[in-house]
């Protein structure tokens, strides 16, 4: 994640040159989202537009996005005045798609950081093995310039081939827990990366 991080401050706002991505999926026990990408760095959800898409890598793509639906190729959304909620997409092949949603109550998100208050972190995830999604869950958390905490994660869905690899649902409960536990922390660390280093 902190490789990811580097890569993102490097490289986001410039455009890519790669042929479009192969399309990810966001799976539960219920349905499929499916997020495509045009050769004109589109995004879509389900066919809709959701905004332009950055390549870091041609393993990594990244959208930002705020509340009223406008997107972004740089940070500046976490400073823009009257944005009080903003999420990143962040698409790692083959480790992990996910959200993540930062709110706050201030005239900025950065204001709300800088001024020691709690912003809230919300978003889901889905965490493949090359091209199979192992399990998908949501989480919510918070933080502030001292520390962060998870308040809850909730599992989705966990795939048929990851659960006779570990013993069946019972026996690999705890260790798939434990993993999504993992991976839903990296999630506050990564927002609270990205803000200690745009609101200054």
């Amino acid at each position: 994640m902190r490789e990811i991080l580097l890569a993102v401050v490097i490289a986001i706002g410039l455009s890519g040159c790669f042929a479009p991505p192969k399309p990810m999926y966001f799976k539960t026990k219920d349905k499929v989202v499916e997020y495509s990408f045009d050769d004109k760095g589109k995004l879509y959800e389900d066919g809709k537009l959701l905004g332009d898409y950055t390549n870091i890598s041609r393993a990594t793509q990244v959208l930002l996005r705020d509340n009223s639906g406008k997107s972004y190729v740089n940070f500046n959304v976490y400073k823009t005045k009257g944005v009080k909620s903003a999420t990143i997409y962040l698409f790692e092949r083959g480790s992990e798609f996910s959200t993540i949603t930062t709110t706050g109550s201030g005239d900025s998100i950065c204001y709300s950081y800088m001024a020691g208050e709690n912003l809230d972190i919300s978003g889901f995830a889905s965490v493949y093995n090359k091209q199979d999604i192992l399990f998908s869950y949501t989480f919510e958390g918070t933080l502030d310039k001292r520390e962060s905490k998870m308040q809850k994660i909730n599992e989705l869905y966990v795939s048929r081939s990851f659960l006779d690899a570990n013993g069946g649902e019972e026996k690999s409960k705890v260790i798939r827990g434990e993993i999504i536990k993992l991976y839903a922390s990296y999630k506050l660390k990564f927002i609270r990366d990205i803000l200690s280093r745009e609101c200054r």
